[in-house]
């Protein structure tokens, strides 16, 4: 559930990319979907990144569950998790 906010914010970033033909109108397209305080430089990609590492978090801690299907289903959404973070991190550099 954590994890799914930042893949949304993934998502509507792609869409906002292929809707605008320059930058500037991208952003203004992106900053549509979400309330004025999330207009700051990083404040949704803080937001991203936090519930990223929660969901990090609680697939690591949800690992130890002994059945099979669980134990691959959280160490997907831990991958997707870190790759998640990665692209965070490089996207505030």
């Amino acid at each position: 559930m954590c994890l799914s906010v930042p893949l949304i914010i993934l998502e509507l970033w792609i869409y906002a990319f292929n809707s605008g033909d320059s930058q500037p109108n991208r952003v203004e397209i992106f900053n549509y979907f979400f309330p004025q305080f999330l207009h700051g430089r990083y404040s949704i990609a803080y937001l991203s990144l936090a519930l990223s590492i929660v969901a990090i978090y609680i697939s690591v801690i949800a690992i130890s569950i002994k059945e099979i299907a669980w134990k691959v289903l959280k160490i997907l959404l831990l991958v997707t998790g870190i790759i998640k973070v990665l692209l965070n991190i490089f996207q505030m550099m």
